[in-house]
């Protein structure tokens, strides 16, 4: 966009399409063509991409911010679904020992541990997916090119989230399973 400043303010700015692969020799036509009929003015210009870059910097900023705060709060999720996990093993390992005792393999017992906490994970991506749709439609709409949000979105945030507390939950259960059934039913 080439800008003039002109004291009648006949025109403000012209806005020129130039191939980005010749930008340098455009700027300097556009300079001199200017000078021609403008001698007295400065000729100031901005592209219009800068411009736009400039608009979103503050979404990217945000971006940024969001990310890192998701990681993190993905990260104290875990490990306090680690040490819930661990807590529930450590109330339930003489219950866990009898079950061993009795022939139960370890799918059926990491399945007997983790179900609880399948359960609730499933049940706080119930209440968590319509305010996320929500807010996420809400930001969404301040923008002039958006992307609708469709429910595989959703899906998949919850999947991941169900995947992740699996994995967690998993690793204790697993690790109760194959320890030894005679030391958890000896304490006593």
């Amino acid at each position: 966009t080439l800008i003039e400043q002109t004291p009648d303010h006949i025109y403000t700015s012209v806005t020129v399409k130039i191939d980005g692969s010749q930008k340098a020799k455009a700027i300097q036509t556009i300079q001199q063509e200017y000078k021609k009929h403008f001698p007295y003015y400065p000729c100031d210009y901005l592209f219009l991409s800068d411009e736009i870059t400039q608009q979103y910097a503050a979404e990217d900023r945000w971006k940024t911010i969001v990310g890192f705060a998701a990681f993190l709060s993905v990260l104290v999720c875990c490990m306090g679904l680690f040490g819930l996990a661990a807590l529930h093993i450590a109330g339930r390992t003489k219950e866990i020992g009898i079950r061993k005792v009795l022939g139960a393999g370890v799918p059926g017992i990491v399945q007997l541990v983790s179900r609880d906490f399948i359960k609730l994970v499933f049940v706080a991506i119930l209440i968590g997916a319509p305010v996320a749709w929500y807010f996420s439609n809400k930001w969404l709409q301040d923008f002039a090119f958006r992307i609708p949000l469709t429910a595989w979105i959703i899906v998949l945030s919850g999947s991941i989230a169900l995947t992740i507390s699996i994995l967690t939950v998993s690793f204790q259960a697993i690790r109760a399973a194959l320890s030894n059934p005679v030391t958890s039913l000896r304490s006593e």
